[in-house]
């Protein structure tokens, strides 16, 4: 399972994480599992990759790796959590607890993915969320008599992280997707065959940049030179400022000015320059 990189449902999940008592373990095991529990909760909490290296000389892809042992499920069917970051502790492959129960209950399978998916047999409701479908999912598990020491019932998020997650998997083979996301989103997929939305997500400096034009309104003169071939001075009524932006920091990496009525694409290669290429300190005609 790879890291998830939306730190919002990182945070929901370490909710329900087990938790580990330390007092029990020995100094050494102690240390180590110290020192991996700071680095993984600072990764959730938002620190960077780099920083939290320095801070706990844990390597960057290791506290990625760890992130992952701590969403990995154990044979109930919950995340592991805190528990699989203690030296030496043995991982036990995923249950697929819910993959069991469907296959006892084949009607519920078929009733999470027309509800999900908008299958008018099982819902009106358009795009349902997940909390929306995870409720009506343990409805029907009472309904079809599924007893509350079993899955999901006997999970502390009563299968919620399973079942969203199962619905990640079916989501990636399932032809129903389409019907989920935007229309243009639609269009595109029937004429390119690919309809999956983009959410450009950062955290981190450098990763994503955002280009955005402005428009500015003021007056003021431009020289030009006429037909007769003078230099007349024109007023003029409006600047773009395109400018690149960072997602993560919102920081500006460099802009281009233009006083034409609309910018172009020459605007934005510049602006796209600016960014790249090292500052020049700009020279002023007048002091101040």
């Amino acid at each position: 399972m790879p890291v998830n990189t939306n730190l919002s449902e990182l945070r929901q999940e370490r909710e329900f994480w087990t938790e580990v008592n330390e007092d029990v373990m020995k100094k050494e095991s102690q240390e180590v599992f110290s020192k991996r529990k700071l680095a993984v909760d600072y990764y959730i909490d938002g620190l960077e990759l780099k920083t939290i290296a320095e801070i706990t000389d844990i390597r960057k892809q290791e506290v990625l790796r760890l992130v992952n042992r701590c969403r990995s499920f154990d044979e109930n069917g919950n995340q592991v959590g805190y528990p699989a970051l203690v030296p030496r502790f043995r991982m036990t492959s995923k249950s697929g607890k819910i993959e069991e129960l469907f296959l006892r209950h084949p009607s519920l399978e078929n009733y999470v993915a027309g509800n999900y998916f908008g299958d008018k047999k099982y819902t009106l409701e358009y795009r349902m969320n997940i909390r929306t479908l995870h409720s009506k999912f343990l409805q029907e598990c009472l309904r079809i008599g599924v007893q509350d020491y079993e899955f999901p019932f006997n999970n502390k998020d009563k299968g919620y992280y399973t079942l969203r997650n199962y619905i990640k998997k079916l989501e990636a083979k399932h032809p129903d997707t389409i019907k989920r996301i935007s229309k243009d989103a639609r269009q595109r997929f029937n004429s390119t065959g690919y309809g999956e939305t983009t959410s450009f997500k950062s955290i981190f400096p450098y990763d994503v940049v955002q280009i955005d034009g402005h428009k500015i309104d003021l007056l003021y003169s431009i020289e030009t030179e006429n037909e007769q071939g003078e230099m007349v001075r024109m007023t003029a009524t409006r600047m773009w400022v395109i400018a690149i932006i960072d997602v993560a920091t919102r920081a500006i990496l460099g802009y281009s000015v233009t006083s034409r009525e609309n910018y172009n694409q020459y605007d934005v290669l510049q602006a796209i320059r600016n960014s790249i290429v090292p500052h020049e300190k700009i020279h002023f005609t007048h002091d101040g």
